[in-house]
């Protein structure tokens, strides 16, 4: 006979401190793990944390602080994914639908293209594009 104790998840959560504590746990561990994956996809490419640093205009340290999973934005993983070779892509899911966010270079030619006034788009020659 096994002498396996009860499973009680109550209890888990309170010494783990409570639910907020437990995402904000599995955020953290979630975050480590992006992290880790992205920073192998870079030495897949053979690529120094400099090389990534050059590319994406920011110093080592910021790099390093993005394979380590602090993360500001999602633009800086844009970037990051970017210079290594690759391209983010970031998905709404809605009932019955979903909907792909434009990231990374595609966002960046937009922004020079054209300018946002309110809720107005316009061009940079001033016409107006489209109204939300």
């Amino acid at each position: 006979m096994t002498t396996f104790k009860k499973w009680n998840r109550a209890k888990h959560v309170e010494q783990a401190g409570g639910e907020d504590a437990l995402a904000d746990t599995r955020r953290m561990v979630d975050d480590f793990i992006d992290a880790w994956q992205l920073a192998q996809r870079r030495k897949n490419a053979a690529m120094t944390q400099n090389e990534v640093a050059a590319l994406m205009g920011v110093t080592k340290a910021r790099v390093s602080q993005i394979e380590r999973g602090e993360v500001s934005s999602v633009d800086v993983v844009a970037r990051y994914v970017e210079a290594i070779g690759g391209r983010l892509e970031l998905t709404a899911s809605f009932p019955g639908s979903t909907y792909r966010l434009r990231v990374g270079k595609t966002r960046q030619t937009c922004k020079r293209h054209f300018k946002f006034k309110g809720s107005r788009i316009e061009s940079h020659t001033g016409a107006p594009r489209h109204t939300v």
